[in-house]
């Protein structure tokens, strides 16, 4: 469809307008206070009771413990009237305690008692996984004959579960037809909203700008400080220290360290603490690094992440033992508890306690402490050890920040005193921040910004998880001004005033890198024995829970032709940095695949990076981005096994583009969800909603479940250009608070769809346009609201066509007007060269 024909649609659906709906109707709530006397219980062995462990809220809840193989319980709600039109939600609290296989449904029933099946044949359910408590929700359509519906809370009859209840609310509404916010980020060329941070294309959408995207100034060719000759005759040898003292005395005045061909063993991480230091190999083929830290069982030690002995506020101190089955790491000291673990979900394997300086200090005051360390394990066993710590109030320059740990790890020192509160609302497009007085930001000073998560924007965007970085960035100032702080970038969104946003210093590290090598994580664990265990969801091993690399407070670094397998956690991962690239990688394999944040290639709480050319097979999600990540580039490359992921945390302005990413079912046992790609939604209490203006661009994609799901909370999403092969379901599913999406010259290869090509979750899920679309397969329509309640703003010239009988491969991928607009952008944007004179090589 060209510009204009897509402009007459819009105005045609503007003059007709349309109707919008209120809410109001039946309801009941109920958190079993008063026992289980408004419920209807149908079991001929009481397996539903009320039971004190089981509130959350109040002094009782509902416990249901089922210990039959052949029957499963039933507690049904009172029954609601309904009338056409109406939604009911179920909205219910509950944790899993044991076992597994308990949900709650909404169901229908006619005028005469019988019960209605939905159109599709489906439930309307939602099952009950997590073993903390969190918020649960059904919502479904009354269909055409019901005259009432019921909440129903059903352990499944083929297994043993308990499972407990709480804060059940079940109501009747009718959905407004209307955006959950004010919409923002979907524009025209034209639109006088138009702000710096956009970016018109060829083909008449407006994108983010991602032009400044990787190393600035291009990643630069730094002299050899250390040559290889200094590891001649280590090879097969441990150097790990000898690379330590390298790096060490290339980071006086920066360089090369460079390594020669051969295979080495890494007995400890690597750890590079200062600006433009590179360790590089010979080749990822010729040089290999293998990386061998293990502790025995038993065994517990400290490692201190700093250049000096003496950590501050921001500083951290570890203590560190085998993981397998390892259930409890404590601290104390001087009769006080300072830290303490406990296994639990989002546990991973967890081998290390890791005590920020602030918080000893807050338990203990500065000076020098004996932490009195305990380790527990599953069988029972204890084992104990003394471990000194020296804490200063003041910030110490040596002082690094890490989130996790890598065999080789680029750190930089991260916050630097008090945060800085905006007086003003720093609007999306604005490069000027309005900063409380007497402030002391300086021009080359490095920011990072935040929006905090408050009750006014949870209530806005539904998020309900309690932790999290959502609206955030990094800046840097080019210019000073009394209140006022300008930056070198455009804000991509908004920070308000009213959510107490705020400034923080923090000191970053920039171009330094990793390149020209393989890196390898031996293996301790050669069988997995089972069962998983339900807090890891993964089988006990003893292998570290490390990556192969990561980042963290960097800039303007890299990794480059680096082969890396078996990590024991996220291969190659980075964290709260901006500007860097990963390029010519290949990734083989991560050995924990549980839960807790494992299994991952991607980025984290970092900007404007660039990921190009990389291959990964056995990952759970890759590529994967998360907390807060905004204006990353992924593109030209290949993602075997897994899942492509916005994962947690308002992710926004991110590219993915021409990456071909390939799963079956029978990855699913590995983790990857079975989607092409996935965005966790705002009923999420691990991970949130995300945030506007992503973009999916030219990818090919082979999936078992969707080409995309969304979950919530995405406004103005851009889907063009792409093909998805679905084995199973449909092309795109976006399910509540999901609105203002273009998703346009696609190619949906759909051989197992009989619904709706592309499903809509909720009325709330407003100015959406789907046009030009091509549909492969058995498919009853092009795209559906699930409820019925809902409006297109632009459903137009999609095309429904047969199966090829070449399968998947014979629907041709769609022909954009750029294969690359990221590269697009590059050839209409100017960037502003680096200068390489001399610099401090310390830390900024």
């Amino acid at each position: 469809m060209s510009n204009f024909k897509r402009l007459i649609r819009i105005l045609a659906t503007i003059v007709s307008g349309h109707c919008a709906v209120h809410a109001g109707g039946a309801s009941f709530e109920d958190g079993f206070e008063d026992g289980m006397s408004a419920w209807i219980v149908e079991e001929n062995e009481a397996m539903s009771f009320v039971h004190a462990e089981a509130a959350h809220n109040g002094d009782w809840g509902l416990r249901v413990v089922d210990e039959s193989l052949e029957k499963g319980s039933s507690v049904a709600s009172p029954r609601l009237s309904t009338s056409p039109g109406e939604v009911f939600r179920l909205r219910f609290l509950a944790r899993n305690v044991s076992g597994k296989g308990a949900a709650a449904y909404i169901r229908f029933y006619d005028g005469a008692g019988n019960r209605i099946s939905s159109s599709d044949g489906s439930e309307y359910l939602s099952a009950i996984s997590r073993r903390t408590w969190r918020d649960y929700v059904v919502i479904a359509a009354a269909p055409e004959g019901a005259a009432e519906a019921e909440a129903w809370i059903h352990s499944f009859s083929k297994d043993i579960s308990t499972t407990d209840f709480d804060s059940i609310r079940f109501e009747a509404y009718k959905p407004d037809i209307v955006p959950p916010w004010e919409p923002t980020y979907k524009l025209t060329p034209d639109d006088p909203r138009l702000t710096n941070a956009d970016v018109p294309g060829p083909d008449g959408l407006v994108y983010p700008d991602w032009s400044q995207a990787g190393v600035s100034g291009g990643i630069p060719q730094l002299p050899v400080a250390v040559g290889p000759e200094r590891f001649a005759g280590y090879e097969g040898k441990d150097i790990a220290e000898l690379l330590r003292e390298a790096v060490a005395e290339a980071s006086v005045g920066g360089g090369v360290v460079q390594l020669p061909s051969g295979e080495f063993l890494l007995s400890a991480p690597v750890v590079i603490y200062n600006s433009r230091v590179v360790v590089r190999g010979a080749g990822s083929g010729k040089t290999r690094l293998i990386f061998q830290d293990h502790i025995p069982l038993g065994e517990i030690r400290s490692r201190t992440w700093s250049l000096d002995d003496v950590i501050g506020p921001n500083g951290f101190f570890e203590i560190q033992a085998n993981p397998k089955n390892l259930v409890l790491l404590s601290a104390t000291s001087e009769g006080k508890q300072v830290a303490l673990r406990k296994l639990k979900d989002h546990w991973g394997n967890r081998f290390f306690l890791r005590l920020k300086g602030d918080v000893i200090l807050e338990k203990l005051g500065p000076g020098r402490h004996e932490l009195e360390v305990e380790i527990g394990y599953a069988n029972g066993d204890t084992h104990r050890g003394k471990f000194p710590v020296i804490v200063s109030e003041e910030e110490q320059p040596g002082d690094r920040w890490l989130d996790q740990h890598a065999a080789i790890m680029i750190l930089g020192g991260g916050p630097i005193g008090e945060p800085i509160l905006l007086t003003q609302t720093a609007v999306r497009g604005s490069q000027q921040l309005k900063l409380a007085s007497g402030h002391g930001v300086q021009v080359g000073d490095h920011l990072y910004i935040e929006a905090p998560t408050t009750k006014r924007w949870n209530e806005l965007t539904g998020n309900v998880s309690p932790w999290g970085t959502f609206r955030s960035n990094q800046l840097k100032v080019i210019a000073v001004d009394g209140d006022v702080v300008n930056v070198e970038q455009p804000l991509r969104i908004d920070f308000p005033f009213e959510d107490a946003s705020f400034v923080q210093p923090i000191r970053v590290i920039e171009y330094s890198g990793v390149e020209n090598l393989t890196i390898e994580q031996k293996v301790f664990t050669q069988e997995l024995v089972g069962p998983r265990i339900p807090e890891t969801l993964w089988y006990p091993i003893e292998d570290l829970w490390t990556d192969g690399v990561t980042f963290c407070y960097v800039w303007n670094s890299w990794v480059s032709d680096v082969n890396i397998i078996n990590s024991g956690r996220n291969p190659l991962y980075l964290t709260r940095s901006k500007f860097c690239e990963l390029r010519d990688v290949e990734v083989r394999g991560a050995l924990f695949k549980g839960g807790g944040g494992t299994g991952y290639v991607g980025l984290e709480r970092s900007y404007d990076c660039l990921v190009e050319n990389i291959a990964t097979w056995g990952m759970r999600h890759a590529p994967n981005l998360q907390w807060g990540s905004a204006g990353n580039v992924i593109r030209d490359s290949r993602f075997m096994g897994s899942d492509g992921q916005w994962h947690a945390g308002w992710t926004h302005e991110n590219l993915y583009e021409n990456n071909r990413i390939e799963q079956s079912v029978k990855d699913l046992g590995q983790g990857t969800y079975g989607h092409g790609f996935f965005a966790s939604g705002p009923s999420s209490t691990a991970h949130g909603p995300q945030g506007p203006r992503n973009v999916v661009y030219y990818n090919d994609v082979i999936a078992p479940k969707s080409g995309i799901t969304m979950l919530g909370g995405n406004e103005a999403w851009i889907i063009v250009y792409n093909r998805f092969l679905v084995e199973e379901e449909r092309g795109v599913y976006a399910k509540e608070k999901s609105f203002d999406h273009i998703i346009s010259h696609n190619v949906f290869v759909l051989p197992n769809c009989r619904g709706a090509a592309i499903l809509i979750g909720a009325a709330n899920c407003t100015g959406l346009e789907i046009f030009d679309n091509r549909i492969y397969g058995p498919v009853s329509t092009v795209a559906e609201f699930r409820q019925g309640v809902g409006e297109f703003f632009l459903l137009a010239d999609n095309q429904i066509f047969p199966m090829p009988q070449e399968g998947g491969i014979g629907a041709p991928r769609p022909d954009p007007v750029v294969k690359s607009i990221f590269e697009w952008q590059r050839t209409h944007a100017l960037r502003t060269p680096v200068s390489f004179e001399p610099i401090n090589t310390s830390i900024q």
